[in-house]
């Protein structure tokens, strides 16, 4: 009904498939609805249910296995476990506060600092399109616009340059042991 009320003439269609697409939407906004508002919490509320329930018993399992001692045990297992965490969590921060860093920080700074170093060493045009491209963010066609260039040129520079730049990268990294 909403279909034949809301059919414009004027646009061309037939009334058949604007009728299709109509029904189609309003079955799969009905769907939807439904899901949301009846499926969802109806399963999260069992789903408490069963968690608690289930909490409930391993409590009551535990606490009717466990003497004292084993308590006290438990009690020492839980502590242990949270200065273990809290050791693997600000453990990175402790050596950072030391001036330490880990291997893969090393080899990062050590990769950054080579391809700025080789940057250094390209020509001035290739440096302009670096610059461009990576440290004030500009797209290739803003840059091919601002360099007069057409935009298959600036994207065969800039495709050379990360060729030229990764060779040089694996060799840096062949040279360390890192690749093989």
């Amino acid at each position: 009904i909403k279909a034949k009320s809301n059919f414009n003439d004027n646009l061309k269609t037939k009334f058949q498939t604007y009728a299709f697409y109509r029904v189609r939407g309003e079955i799969m906004d009905k769907i939807r609805h439904e899901w949301n508002y009846r499926l969802p919490k109806d399963y999260q509320e069992r789903r408490k249910k069963l968690q608690n329930k289930l909490a409930s018993f391993i409590q009551e399992s535990m606490d009717e296995q466990t003497s004292s001692s084993d308590k006290s045990l438990y009690d020492i297992i839980d502590k242990a476990s949270v200065v273990h965490f809290l050791n693997y969590e600000f453990g990175d921060l402790e050596s950072k506060q030391k001036g330490m860093k880990n291997p893969e920080e090393e080899q990062v700074d050590e990769s950054h600092d080579y391809i700025w170093d080789q940057i250094e060493t390209l020509s001035d045009e290739e440096k302009l399109i670096i610059d461009l491209f990576y440290v004030k963010g500009m797209k290739q066609v803003e840059i091919a616009e601002y360099l007069n260039y057409s935009k298959t040129k600036v994207c065969r520079i800039h495709m050379h340059l990360l060729d030229k730049l990764k060779t040089k990268l694996k060799k840096l990294n062949v040279e360390n042991g890192v690749l093989e």
